[in-house]
């Protein structure tokens, strides 16, 4: 195969209206855009879609050693990217709680303001950017409309949404249980997780877009334990106990190997007290030069200089 020189390419995986337009044919408006990510506040990847209606997560799988054979071209980046539409909302939420603080009423494009980020004014043109109703307080002036953000309104919010993934988990049965197996070890549909278990689950993957503070404050609304704490005890529980290992002067063996190893019926002797014909095999060996095993785990005397 002729080598052909080529520019870098990426194998992403999307759905059908993230890269058509109205008229079924691919647009020019989709573009990867640089978004900071609400729970880490650093940069990450995100999709512009076709005329701005969707905003999708990118996510990159890459494993070492792997590549992508591509025409009659071969991509050393064997990563791939997976876009999943996400709701602007989560990626609004930290700018409307920062400008929630001094308690005033801003329009949203004064409030979703990023000189890191400049690109954060596509979320303003989502379609979905109208759930921020859900989580502000709203008043209207004419053509002014303004927001403010309402902690009460927030956590209901995404009480709404863990609920969602919850149902999501419990339709298709994923186990969630803890320390669950997979599905072709699970002997019945109880061991998948209770209603709790798959509440404190979905409580898990909502808290993924979320600050810690955020977090937090929709563990304790829920009634649900931190995670934090839960992987501590889990792992506290889990710990088998230390041995405490006897510390004698003696040089001997702390343990006797040979408790299990059954001789065979010539190696023992007899009733009589008489040497089996393998212990008398066993003493006509030269056994000059030789010691005995225990001499191995005796401490080695120091020597004097």
């Amino acid at each position: 195969m002729e080598c052909v020189s080529s520019p870098k390419q990426h194998v992403v995986i999307l759905i059908e209206n993230v890269i058509c337009g109205k008229d079924r044919l691919p647009g020019v408006g989709t573009q990867f855009i640089k978004l900071r990510h609400p729970k880490t506040h650093q940069a990450a990847l995100y999709l512009s879609t076709v005329e701005n209606t969707t905003i999708c997560e990118v996510q990159k799988f890459k494993e070492p050693c792997r590549s992508w054979f591509l025409n009659n071209s071969v991509q050393s980046d064997g990563s791939l990217c997976i876009s999943t539409p996400i709701d602007p909302t989560f990626l609004v939420l930290p700018y409307l709680v920062s400008n929630g603080k001094d308690g005033k009423f801003k329009p949203l494009d004064q409030i979703v303001v990023d000189d890191e980020f400049p690109n954060c004014c596509y979320l303003l043109g989502s379609s979905r950017i109208a759930e921020v109703d859900s989580v502000t307080d709203t008043r209207s002036s004419g053509d002014i409309k303004v927001y403010r953000y309402n902690s009460e309104k927030g956590l209901k919010w995404l009480k709404k949404k863990v609920e969602a993934v919850a149902a999501h988990l419990q339709r298709t049965k994923e186990h969630v249980s803890q320390g669950s197996h997979a599905a072709v070890f699970v002997k019945s549909n109880k061991e998948a997780g209770t209603e709790a278990e798959h509440m404190a689950y979905a409580c898990g993957i909502v808290s993924d877009y979320l600050d810690s503070d955020q977090a937090k404050e929709l563990h304790i609304y829920l009634g649900i334990a931190d995670e934090e704490l839960i992987r501590k005890t889990t792992k506290i529980a889990e710990e088998p106990p230390a041995k405490k290992l006897k510390k004698e002067n003696n040089s001997e063996p702390t343990e006797d190997y040979t408790l299990n190893n059954v001789l065979p019926k010539s190696a023992v002797t007899n009733k009589n007290g008489r040497l089996t014909r393998g212990q008398k095999v066993l003493s006509k060996v030269d056994k000059t030069g030789m010691k005995n095993i225990a001499s191995f785990f005796s401490p080695k005397s120091s020597v004097k200089k």
